[in-house]
């Protein structure tokens, strides 16, 4: 789907939660959009949030409401908000945006102590069934994008890796122009004999050569050394779905290891 297209955004928002870093992301967002609106969807992950009575953050007034939908009312942005009481959390996510006509779904990360990334079953679920690009917001990113990473498999011969890799970079491109961004591309490769065509990227994406990085070894270090180094506002991967599995593949992997903002495609 074309991007420029995305004018319906569909926001995750966990009640039980002070700071609501995917609404807030998304307000800045739909101003890069003509005519953006937003739907909102507010339901707790029950595999990671405590559902018991004694939570007094899922107790929540009136007042919690106002104060969440003023800015999005003072950003004159048109709204629409829903509520799930389902406990199956990534399954509600995607009936709501598909049914809302939504184009893109934001979701705020969620973290272990240790303050890495916890991609936790129903957040894994959802990224590998999603229909739509999600994007996980991380906590304190800057609200200007400056530097937007895209993660590659210029080695893959099938028809639907070439797909991923021409809406990745599409992607990349789009955000880099919206934003004002540097566009940045990364493929890892494992075998030598499998080297990546450096000058196809360079053609193909329109990107400098300074500006991509060709790297032997596991995608996971790669990538995330990458994104690290060149402090990526956004970085851009794909999750295609494997037959009768969700878990256990190089793109969970890779999103484990990533501590900015990560947009998924499928």
């Amino acid at each position: 789907m074309n991007p420029e297209f995305e004018n319906k955004i569909f926001v995750v928002v966990d009640p039980s939660q002070e700071k609501h870093v995917a609404l807030e992301r998304a307000i800045i967002t739909a101003k890069f959009r003509d005519s953006a609106a937003l739907h909102v969807l507010i339901a707790v992950d029950a595999e990671h949030t405590d559902t018991t009575a004694k939570n007094s953050n899922l107790f929540r007034s009136s007042t919690w409401f106002y104060n969440l939908a003023k800015p999005v009312e003072e950003a004159g942005l048109e709204f629409s908000v829903e509520f799930c009481w389902s406990g199956d959390w990534y399954g509600s996510i995607i009936k709501s945006a598909k049914e809302s006509g939504s184009n893109l779904i934001m979701l705020p990360l969620m973290h272990r102590p240790s303050d890495s990334l916890w991609v936790n079953e129903s957040i894994w679920k959802l990224l590998r069934t999603s229909e739509l690009p999600v994007l996980m917001v991380q906590p304190g990113a800057e609200m200007h994008r400056k530097t937007i990473l895209a993660a590659v498999n210029f080695q893959g011969r099938k028809d639907k890796y070439k797909r991923l890799n021409d809406d990745i970079i599409y992607r990349g491109q789009w955000m880099a122009e919206k934003y004002d961004a540097d566009l940045h591309i990364v493929n890892a490769y494992k075998d030598s004999l499998n080297y990546p065509d450096r000058s196809a990227l360079a053609n193909e994406t329109g990107v400098d050569s300074d500006r991509i990085h060709v790297i032997n070894g596991a995608p996971e270090d790669v990538i995330a050394n990458i994104s690290k180094q060149l402090q990526a506002d956004v970085t851009i991967v794909g999750t295609l779905k494997r037959a009768n599995s969700w878990r256990g593949n190089t793109s969970e992997k890779v999103i484990s290891r990533l501590h900015g903002d990560i947009l998924t495609l499928n």
